[in-house]
C-alpha cells in the first residue's frame, strides 16, 4: 500500500495483514516505510514534512527527484522534521508531542488552575469539569504522563504541585 499526501495532516495506524508486505506514504520531501504502527503526518504548505510516532517504529527518508539523500529510524515518541531547503541535511530525532495529549494536558492544567484555592476540589469534580469518569482520566493521566496516581487527592496535589513547572 502507498499513499501520496502532498499537503495536510494525517494520523495513520497500520496492523499487520497477511498479504501486505508494506506500507508507505509518500511526501515531496519524504518517504516512510512502517508495518504494525500509529504516526502522525504533517505536509507544510511550503513542503516540509513532520512524522511522529505514537507507538512502533517508523523509518522515514528524505529525498528530493528519487533520490535518497538519508533515512531514520524513529521509535515511539520520537519525531523528525525534514525541511524542504536543507534536504541533504541529516536527519534528527525530536520528542514526538502528540497533539491531541497536549490539549488535553491544557484543559486539565487549566481546570486545575481554576481550583487551586478550592480544597474541596476532589477528583469526581475534576473528571466532571473534564466531562470524563475517574477511571478514564486516570487511565489518560497515566498514560501522558506516566505517573499512576495511589489516591483520588494525589492526582489533584501532584496537578497543583506542578503549577509552578508547567503555568
Amino acid at each position: 500500500v502507498t499513499i501520496d499526501q502532498n499537503s495536510g495532516r494525517t494520523w495513520n495506524t497500520v496492523r499487520k495483514i497477511s498479504g501486505i508486505d508494506n506500507y508507505e506514504v509518500q511526501t515531496p520531501t519524504t518517504v516512510a516505510s512502517v508495518r504494525g504502527t500509529s504516526f502522525l503526518v504533517n505536509v507544510t504548505k511550503k513542503g516540509g514534512t513532520s512524522y511522529g510516532v505514537v507507538n512502533g517504529s517508523l523509518n522515514v527518508s528524505s529525498k528530493k527527484n528519487g533520490t535518497i539523500f538519508d533515512t531514520i529510524l524513529l521509535k515511539e515518541n520520537e519525531s523528525v522534521k525534514v525541511d524542504p531547503e536543507n534536504i541533504t541535511k541529516k536527519l534528527e530525532k525530536e520528542d514526538f508531542k502528540n497533539p491531541a495529549d497536549e490539549r488535553f494536558m491544557k484543559r486539565v492544567i487549566k481546570t486545575v488552575f481554576q481550583h487551586l484555592d478550592d480544597y474541596s476540589f476532589n477528583v469526581d469534580q475534576f473528571s466532571e469539569d473534564l466531562g470524563m469518569s475517574k477511571m478514564t482520566l486516570t487511565r489518560k493521566l497515566n498514560a501522558i504522563t506516566g505517573l499512576y496516581p495511589i489516591d483520588d487527592a494525589q492526582i489533584i496535589n501532584s496537578l497543583k504541585c506542578s503549577r509552578h513547572t508547567l503555568g
